[in-house]
């Protein structure tokens, strides 16, 4: 549904015609708007803006508040509500904590969006 790109800025950038990297979403994602109301789409947005070609996105509790204008409390309630959805018998996001050699948590949530079965693999899912 997502595709990172990266190319040529164009319009007004005061920094000159610098490669930015892009989301292009499928014409055919808009048949998934039904799944995410209100805030839910907000902060899915928001995450699916700030990730990699591998889908994974790591903007904090702050930065995704400064984004999107919502709580704490409302962020932290959508993301629960979109790492339970499914769509299609697929997750819409993942969200999990690297851990260091000792098992203690380093680091803030990062989170997966539309992660693969390998992924889902990978972090014990």
């Amino acid at each position: 549904m997502f595709k990172i790109f990266s190319g040529p800025w164009r319009g007004l950038d005061p920094a000159g015609r610098r490669s930015v990297p892009y989301i292009q979403m499928a014409f055919k994602s808009r048949r998934l708007l039904k799944y995410f109301k209100g805030s839910a789409l907000a902060v899915f947005m928001c995450l699916a803006l700030h990730m990699d070609q591998e889908g994974h996105s790591f903007p904090r509790y702050a930065q995704i508040k400064r984004e999107t204008g919502l709580s704490l409390a409302t962020i932290s309630r959508m993301l629960d509500e979109l790492c339970e959805l499914r769509i299609e018998d697929e997750r819409v996001l993942l969200r999990y904590r690297v851990r260091d050699e000792r098992k203690c948590f380093v680091g803030g949530n990062q989170y997966i969006v539309f992660p693969t079965r390998e992924q889902l693999a990978e972090h014990g899912e």
